[in-house]
């Protein structure tokens, strides 16, 4: 790894581990004020909101951060295009580089905590309702995500349960796509598999080629925070119907 870039990686990695040692205190003082039997949506109002936020925030810092790329890269190569002075310069491209790096890195972190904090929420409603036929019941299954190895796959193991549970309760007409839980995750795995390979692609001498792969990985993380939020939302909505329905963990038996 060039030296140059320790630092930058050093404090990516610090702000990474401050995120999710903040995102794990908050999920666990959530955890103590919601262990109850029955569903409370007045609650996941806010923390639907601060998902949203979050997510949208950094689907919008990825947007920007790739409108901010096009036009450092035609500024610099305005000398070549049309023989004028540039406004940047490489090396101002490089500064920006590295900026956009943190800057997506820190909104990453802040839409990872708020989308555990609703998920942990929604996964709580789930356990009141149909404690009793799923197979994951533990708040912990909530931390599968900030487990290495066990997080390419066990959280989309929970929350395919929860959709499952939750969706054949639905009139057949309301009911969402029961692919939307595979395409979600799928999207996400893409999504981390873009920020390696943007990551990784820094030292791609020829700055052209590095910007394709820029645009194209920040275009799939975009449509991956696009999924992201589908999925949250038809969960939320699923709840919601059966919580107006006025079921409840006595009431919602299996589904014939």
């Amino acid at each position: 790894m060039d030296d140059s870039r320790t630092p930058e990686v050093v404090l990516g990695i610090f702000l990474m581990l401050c995120g999710l040692a903040y995102g794990w205190s908050l999920i666990k003082k959530h955890q103590s004020k919601q262990e109850e039997k029955h569903l409370e949506l007045k609650e996941s109002e806010n923390e639907w909101g601060l998902a949203w936020a979050g997510l949208t925030l950094h689907g919008v810092a990825n947007g920007v951060v790739v409108l901010i790329w096009i036009w450092a890269f035609y500024q610099a190569n305005q000398q070549a295009i049309h023989g004028t002075e540039p406004l940047i310069t490489w090396d101002h491209m490089v500064i920006i580089m590295h900026a956009s790096y943190l800057f997506t890195a820190a909104s990453f972190i802040v839409a990872f905590c708020m989308f555990l904090i609703f998920f942990h929420r929604l996964h709580l409603n789930a356990v009141a309702l149909f404690g009793q036929w799923m197979r994951f019941r533990s708040p912990m299954s909530v931390y599968w995500f900030l487990v290495p190895g066990f997080n390419l796959f066990r959280p989309y193991e929970v929350a395919r349960e929860m959709w499952d549970q939750t969706s054949k309760r639905i009139p057949e007409s309301e009911r969402p796509s029961a692919v939307l839980p595979s395409s979600w995750w799928i999207s996400g795995l893409i999504m981390l598999i873009c920020e390696f390979v943007i990551f990784t692609s820094y030292a791609i001498p020829h700055l052209g080629s590095f910007l394709w792969i820029f645009v194209i990985g920040k275009a799939l993380v975009i449509a991956s925070v696009s999924a992201t939020l589908h999925f949250l939302m038809e969960m939320r909505r699923m709840q919601t119907h059966l919580a107006g329905a006025g079921i409840s963990l006595a009431e919602s038996g299996r589904p014939g």
